[in-house]
C-alpha cells in the first residue's frame, strides 16, 4: 500500500510539474541577459558624435540663428525629403531633430539611443518567446545577438542616427508581439497603429511586412490575423508610389532605383556580408583599428563568461521539436536578407558603400543573423535529442556555447576598439 501510495504521488508530482521549456526563466538566466543588454547600452553612451549626427547636434543653434521654431523647421524637411527624394517618414525627422532640440548634450542623446537599442532587443526577445512558446529562445537570443551586433566609423546605426533602427525595430516587434498573444480588435488596432508609426518613421521595415504575415498566419492559423500589417504596408507602397507618379516629386538621380544587374547584386552582397559577424575586419576594412589583446581578455570578463554562462543555463530548457527553430529561422532569414534588397536596388548605395560596410538597415540585419544562430543552435540540439545520444549532445552543446560566447568575446572587443 506504501508502494502503491508512494507510487500514484510520484505520478501526481510529475503531472503537475511544468514541461522545461514551458517554466519560468532561472533569476540568473534573467540578470545575464539583461546584463548584456545593460552593456550593449553601455557602448552606446561610450560613442562619440558620428555621421550625420555631427550636422544634426548643431539644430538648437540653427534654430536659433534662424529664428525658426522647432515644428516649422521639421514641416520644412518632411516637405524637402518629400520633393528631393520621395521618401515621406514624418515620424523619422520629427523624431530625430525633437531628439536633438531636447537633448542638446552628448549624454542625455546617447542614452536615449542606448534605452531604444535596448526596447529593441528585448522586444525581440518577447516575440521569440511568443513564436516557440518557451522564454529559453528568446533569452538565448538576448546572449546570442552580443555577437552580432557590430558598431561601425561608417554608418553607423547602432550609436547614431538619432537611435531609428532599433526605435523602428521595437515599434515593428512590438506590433508583431500583440498579434501573436493578444487576439481581439482593440489588440488588432493597437498593433497596426505601432507598424504604421514604424513605418512613418523609417519606410524600410516596409520589407519585413511579407515575414510578419507569414508568421502571424502560421501561428494565429487565420490570415485575418495578419490584416494590421497587410494594410500599413499596402498604404505606405500607395504612398510612395502616389509621391512619385502624382506628387511632383522630383527625386535626385542618386535617390533613385536602378535594376541594373551587375551594381545591384554587388551592392546586395556588400550589404549582405556587412551583417555576418566581425566583417570589418576580415574583409580588410582599413578604416577600423586592430582589435587590442587587452581588450578581448577584459570582454571574456565582461561578455563572454555570462553569455557562457547563460546558454548553458538554458540548454536544459530548450523546447522540443523542430517548428521553434524552424520559425527562428525563417523570420531571421528574411531579416537578413530582405533589407540588403532595398539598399542594392538605390542609386546612390550601389556606388558609395565599401567593402565590409552597410547602410544602416543593417542593424535589421544583426538581428537576422542572430536569429538565424539561434535556429541552429535548437535545431542542432532537437537532432542530438532525437538521436538520444547523451554523451554526443553534452560534447556539441558545450562546444557551440563555447563557440557562442567567444563570438560576444571578439564582436565586444571590436566594438571597444572602434570607439575612440
Amino acid at each position: 500500500m506504501s508502494q502503491l501510495a508512494q507510487s500514484e504521488g510520484s505520478a501526481e508530482q510529475e503531472a503537475l510539474t511544468p514541461p522545461p521549456h514551458t517554466r519560468a526563466l532561472p533569476p540568473i538566466v534573467t540578470a545575464l541577459a539583461t546584463w548584456v543588454i545593460g552593456i550593449s547600452v553601455a557602448l552606446v553612451l561610450e560613442s562619440p558624435y558620428m555621421n550625420d549626427d555631427l550636422i544634426n547636434k548643431t539644430l538648437p543653434s540653427i534654430l536659433r540663428t534662424t529664428h525658426q521654431s522647432l515644428s516649422g523647421f521639421i514641416g520644412g524637411q518632411i516637405s524637402s525629403f518629400v520633393t528631393v527624394d520621395a521618401h515621406f517618414f514624418p515620424g523619422g525627422l520629427a523624431w530625430t531633430y525633437t531628439l536633438f532640440d531636447v537633448f542638446d548634450e552628448r549624454g542625455p542623446y546617447k542614452l536615449v539611443v542606448g534605452l531604444a537599442l535596448a526596447l529593441a532587443l528585448v522586444i525581440t526577445a518577447l516575440c521569440i518567446a511568443a513564436l516557440t512558446k518557451a522564454w529559453a529562445p528568446g533569452a538565448a537570443f538576448v546572449l546570442i545577438v552580443a555577437g552580432t551586433l557590430q558598431i561601425r566609423p561608417w554608418a553607423d546605426g547602432i550609436t547614431s542616427f538619432a537611435g531609428l533602427m532599433g526605435l523602428t525595430l521595437a515599434l515593428t516587434m512590438a506590433a508583431l508581439l500583440v498579434l501573436l498573444s493578444r487576439p481581439g480588435r482593440w489588440w488588432a488596432l493597437l498593433a497596426g497603429a505601432l507598424y504604421l508609426l514604424a513605418l512613418l518613421t523609417y519606410e524600410a521595415v516596409f520589407v519585413l511586412a511579407p515575414v510578419l504575415i507569414l508568421l502571424i498566419v502560421l501561428t494565429r492559423r487565420d490570415w485575418r490575423a495578419s490584416i494590421p500589417i497587410a494594410v500599413p504596408a499596402a498604404l505606405a507602397l500607395l504612398t510612395t508610389l502616389g509621391m512619385r507618379l502624382f506628387a511632383g516629386a522630383h527625386p535626385l538621380p542618386e535617390y533613385t532605383l536602378s535594376f541594373a544587374p551587375g551594381p545591384a547584386l554587388s551592392t546586395f552582397g556588400k550589404q549582405l556580408v556587412a551583417a555576418l559577424p566581425l566583417s570589418q575586419w576580415w574583409l580588410g576594412d582599413t578604416h577600423v583599428p586592430p582589435i587590442a589583446g587587452t581588450a578581448i581578455l577584459a570582454s571574456s570578463l565582461v561578455v563572454g563568461v555570462p553569455v557562457f554562462l547563460g546558454l548553458r543555463r538554458l540548454a536544459d530548457q530548450l523546447p522540443h521539436g523542430r517548428r521553434p527553430a524552424a520559425l527562428c529561422g525563417v523570420l531571421g532569414a528574411w531579416m537578413w536578407v530582405a533589407p540588403s534588397v532595398l539598399i542594392a536596388l538605390t542609386k546612390r548605395w550601389q556606388t558609395s558603400i565599401p567593402l565590409g560596410e552597410g547602410y544602416i538597415s543593417v542593424v535589421y540585419e544583426y538581428v537576422g543573423v542572430a536569429l538565424c544562430l539561434l535556429s541552429l543552435w535548437l535545431l542542432l540540439d532537437q537532432r542530438l535529442r532525437d538521436g538520444a545520444r547523451r554523451r554526443a549532445l553534452r560534447v556539441c552543446g558545450t562546444t557551440s556555447t563555447v563557440t557562442l560566447a567567444l563570438l560576444a568575446t571578439i564582436t565586444f572587443a571590436a566594438n571597444i576598439s572602434v570607439l575612440p
